[in-house]
């Protein structure tokens, strides 16, 4: 008995357990190309290999049950639904997709141009594969009937459904009980979830390989996020496609983010965080008829770059890899905007790229599956179920596979608070403490997955745009730097802490006190809503007027406790001639105009300084929550609901900052003793100083803010 113990602890010891790898990859020994997909409810999967990226099939492999081991009770939820195929050799360079077959469908059959099933209360759904599902959807719920394209009628003991024109062979059909909805289209081939390089055309995939050029110990090192750091938003092709100086042939893509062009910039503008909105392969065409998707908010492929970006055709890995690779040599750490709270593949009615058609109620939520009603807490057509097995080993996957492959430093989550809480904490505990992670804490409609102060402990960086209707206003209220008399709130988010985190439509709860300086990331403009200087136009200002409210903005935002954002070219004035959704325009309402850094100097130094400023001086350098005396407010002689200042203490410096939102009265500020020298006026900002207060006294204007320094 024990020999026959030990005999069998002998055989499991050799068996192989290991992390569950999806998707398309090499074998070490390349003698053979593995491919593996997550599908439910499947009679068969098979794999298709095409010819080329736009030719035929070339051949048809089944698809067999995973039958591994895996080394985390995550993968083995996964392995339990995940197929796998083997092909002989290394076909890295082949084109591929995966169809599952098997749904909640009836039997049917074509009796000549007609389909005839014998249900008598069966529903048939045309499927078209551009489109989608060509449906009404009425109070009363789902019609097969998209108007009088298809038609329905009794044959003696079947029911037949003809096209009033066209033919079937047009579409894919899908024939299911009355009240159901389809939940797989079976004649779809679709793209692999793990695809990491998509055709945008036809969804399909290709095998590709990593080599040791992806290592990171063959890279330049990261450079780490700098104490004091600014983040600097900013959609690739706005950033270089009229940045003088930068090739035709370039601009715009990730090749022009390493040209030397790009990165002087990057070093004048002191751009210590980049973070670029989405570069995830996305569907440009997820948008309103006769719209685009510009921003890339619509994802197809969570590992795929936008192949647009490319300057030549399948060089967007490359690209991107010597892009940060030149980023992270200058000292930038950079950062991208994911999009993981939904899919391109939207609602019923959308387009079938993937998950829908392997799992649909395993990477998305459904409020009545049975139906095909899908949530939308997003506001996208679905949300993805980031709580379950599969999605969340995609997101994680996913974030790994970013952060040490192409060696980016952090991620901004698009819509947080629809991704669950474990989750973002497992992908905390995986990526470690140096990676930055800030999104937004709320979303689109319903109910969050958490509230605010849930995730403070992982320093989730939660987007703040009560800081940005405080300083600029909304909601019928004017803002802070145009009179609106509310000091009080502003100290409040200065200090970095508010009872009313969050923006409209937010759904986020808060309380006083629950806060960590790396938890809050402060805003005043960013890429949806109007620029401020387009906001303060508004106002029916003069540039001078619209340049003196924008530089109190810009103080307040980079002298705050919490971590500051900037939308690239706000630091010049920014412009995108009123518009304030401008996610369709793909034109010079958002590609950033340079001309604006020479007419707007002063304004651009003024912010250059006050970012180098934050930077350099520990006293704007933050890693606890405050409970000392480092921040001290105190009040102007006069006009205090508009005035106010404070003082920040470093090891060797520290600050007053001197605020006058009043856009019509002036404010006296008594200071603390001792010499201080003057920053900023109000107008310029130099380290080495404009000179001296001696007087324990200094008189603000309207619409000024200044800011002194003393040595300890």
């Amino acid at each position: 008995m024990q020999f026959l113990l030990l005999l069998l602890v002998f055989c499991f010891s050799l068996v192989e357990i290991k992390a569950l790898q999806m998707g398309s990859f090499v074998s070490s020994d390349q003698s053979k190309t593995v491919f593996r997909v997550y599908a439910t409810s499947a009679q068969k999967v098979e794999l298709f290999l095409y010819a080329s990226e736009t030719g035929p099939v070339a051949s048809v492999v089944p698809m067999k049950p995973y039958q591994g081991k895996t080394d985390s009770d995550l993968n083995h939820q996964v392995a339990k639904h995940t197929w796998e195929a083997t092909v002989s050799g290394d076909v890295t360079g082949t084109w591929y997709k995966f169809r599952a077959v098997g749904n909640n469908g009836l039997d049917y059959q074509m009796v000549g141009q007609e389909v005839a099933t014998r249900y008598r209360n069966a529903h048939a759904f045309l499927f078209h594969p551009e489109f989608g599902y060509m449906v009404d959807t009425t109070a009363d719920g789902y019609k097969e009937n998209p108007g009088t394209v298809l038609q329905r009628r009794t044959v003696g003991d079947q029911v037949h459904f003809s096209l009033k024109e066209g033919a079937f062979s047009d579409y894919a059909l899908e024939v299911v009980p009355e009240g159901e909805f389809p939940n797989r289209v079976n004649d779809l081939a679709v793209s692999d979830p793990y695809c990491y390089q998509l055709n945008l055309e036809n969804n399909r995939c290709q095998v590709v390989s990593f080599g040791k050029e992806f290592s990171l110990a063959n890279r330049p090192a990261k450079p780490g996020l700098k104490k004091g750091h600014t983040i600097h938003e900013v959609h690739i092709k706005d950033l270089t496609y009229l940045l003088p100086g930068i090739p035709e042939g370039i601009r715009g893509t990730y090749k022009a983010l390493s040209h030397p062009r790009t990165l002087k910039l990057l070093k004048d503008m002191f751009v210590t965080t980049i973070e670029f909105l989405p570069l995830h392969a996305f569907d440009r065409n997820a948008a309103p008829p006769g719209e685009i998707n510009y921003w890339g908010y619509m994802t197809k492929s969570f590992f795929a770059m936008h192949e647009a970006y490319a300057s030549e055709p399948l060089k967007s890995r490359e690209e991107f890899r010597d892009a940060v690779d030149a980023l992270h040599k200058i000292g930038v750490s950079v950062v991208l905007d994911v999009v993981y709270n939904h899919t391109s593949e939207g609602d019923h009615r959308g387009p079938v790229v993937s998950h829908k058609n392997l799992a649909r109620d395993d990477y998305f939520r459904m409020w009545n599956a049975k139906k095909g009603f899908y949530l939308n807490t997003a506001g996208c057509g679905n949300v993805m179920a980031s709580e379950k097995p599969v999605t969340r080993k995609l997101i994680l996957d996913s974030l790994k596979f970013f952060y040490e492959v192409y060696g980016v430093d952090g991620f901004r989550f698009d819509l947080a608070a629809a991704i669950d809480k474990e989750t973002l904490v497992l992908a905390r505990k995986m990526l470690g403490e140096d990676a930055l992670l800030s999104g937004e804490p709320w979303v689109a409609e319903g109910n969050p997955q958490w509230m605010r102060g849930d995730l403070n402990e992982i320093r989730l960086g939660k987007w703040n745009d009560q800081f940005r209707k405080a300083i600029k206003g909304g909601g019928g209220s004017p803002g802070f730097m145009n009179g609106e008399g509310n000091a009080e709130i502003m100290k409040i988010l200065v200090r970095g802490e508010h009872s009313d985190f969050g923006g409209s439509g937010s759904y986020i709860d808060t309380s006083w006190g629950n806060s960590h300086p790396e938890g809050t990331i402060n805003e005043i403009e960013v890429h949806d809503g109007p620029t401020l200087r387009d906001w303060l136009a508004t106002y029916q200002l003069s540039e001078s007027e619209i340049h003196a409210r924008m530089r109190v903005a810009h103080t307040l935002l980079l002298t705050s406790v919490h971590t500051p954002i900037l939308h690239f070219g706000q630091e010049f004035a920014r412009t995108k001639n009123g518009h304030n959704n401008s996610y369709n325009q793909d034109n010079k309402i958002n590609w950033i105009d340079y001309n604006l850094m020479k007419t707007n100097q002063s304004l651009n130094d003024f912010t250059v300084g006050l970012k180098r400023l934050r930077s350099h001086y520990d006293a704007f350098h933050f890693s606890n929550r405050i409970v000392d005396d480092r921040i001290w407010f105190f009040e102007a002689r006069q006009n205090q609901s508009n005035a106010f200042a404070y003082k920040i203490k470093g090891t060797t410096h520290q600050f007053l900052v001197l605020v006058n939102g009043s856009v019509a009265s002036g404010a006296d500020f008594d200071l603390p003793e001792g010499v201080w020298d003057i920053v900023s006026d109000g107008q310029r900002l130099e380290d080495r100083g404009l000179g001296k207060v001696t007087n324990q006294h200094y008189f603000v204007h309207p619409s000024q803010a200044i800011i002194l320094r003393q040595k300890i």
